[in-house]
């Protein structure tokens, strides 16, 4: 998924060249793992709560005490003053701007999850291709800045999340986009069960009677040894994963989530009620079935 694809292409952007597809992921991760302890890639998820300050630069108290050395702790001969710091990738570029031979990386996790105007500030214009190099003048600091050419923005995003303002239009247009879609291809055999045409059946349905966005990614059915083998793994990620994910999806229509099964009363339990007699309208209910009920042939029956 997003994960495994950024650490990736942060790779190839440091290296300047693509990774060969034969490569082990291990291999991969351990690269960019050192390029992280080395200070090239810096990777932050943007919230609701993230700001300019904390991205670019604010002001910081810091405290000092009479020889103007700073401390942690505050008495009648320290000084509260306050200093203009920089944030994650205001030092990141100054240190891109030192090594201008030196690839960096700074990666921006769930890019649309914060206020995007709010922490780029002037950095909407910096960041821009033909802009690299403009100078601006930083309001805290009141210093001169600029985004060096030899560094790259990753930004990833959920398209799926409509609680969450998609990209606006000016930051839109400074960033190339790549769709990662599910690839049902990487999972193999769980006993009987093919994970492979169990999700394609799944994500088939669910673009049919939603929308594509909302397809099921494949590493909801992979551990760190790839594939789940297991079919009681198998049961744990459909009880507490995938079915409370389509409820999400349909709002508790029971009957769309056991058209999106193909399911016979097995996933989802259709009962009569018991106690209503005066004003039965026919109203059924549903019940999540019990996990430990649900056999290979259940699973066999979503895609077959």
């Amino acid at each position: 998924g997003k994960t495994y694809n950024v650490v990736k292409y942060a790779v190839e952007l440091i290296e300047g060249k693509k990774t060969d597809s034969s490569q082990p992921y291990s291999e991969i991760k351990a690269r960019y793992d050192e390029y992280v302890a080395n200070g090239r890639i810096k990777f932050t998820t943007f919230h609701q709560s993230f700001s300019y300050e904390e991205f670019v630069e604010g002001i910081r108290p810091v405290i000092e005490d009479r020889y103007g050395k700073e401390t942690s702790v505050a008495h009648a001969e320290t000084t509260v003053i306050y200093r203009a710091n920089s944030g994650v990738f205001k030092s990141l570029c100054e240190k891109a701007a030192k090594n201008p031979s030196m690839k960096y990386v700074c990666i921006i996790d769930e890019i649309n999850r914060g206020n995007i105007s709010k922490i780029f500030g002037e950095l909407i214009t910096l960041i821009e291709e033909s802009k690299r190099g403009t100078i601006a003048i930083l309001p805290y600091s009141q210093k001169e800045f600029h985004v060096p050419a030899n560094l790259f923005i990753l930004g990833t995003m959920n398209t799926a999340d409509r609680s969450i303002a998609m990209l606006d239009t000016a930051l839109r247009r400074r960033f190339d986009f790549i769709e990662m879609m599910p690839q049902p291809k990487l999972l193999g055999m769980c006993g009987e069960i093919n994970l492979c045409e169990m999700l394609m059946a799944i994500n088939e349905r669910i673009e049919y009677y939603y929308d594509r966005e909302h397809s099921i990614g494949h590493a909801y059915f992979m551990n760190k040894r790839g594939s789940v083998k297991n079919l009681d793994e198998l049961r744990n990620i459909f009880n507490t994963k995938i079915i409370p994910l389509l409820q999400e999806y349909f709002f508790d229509d029971y009957e769309k989530i056991k058209l999106i099964l193909n399911d016979d009363n097995s996933f989802i339990e259709c009962i009569t009620p018991k106690y209503i007699k005066r004003y039965d309208t026919g109203q059924k209910l549903y019940r999540i079935g019990n996990p430990a009920n649900w056999n290979t042939e259940h699973f066999l029956n979503i895609y077959n």
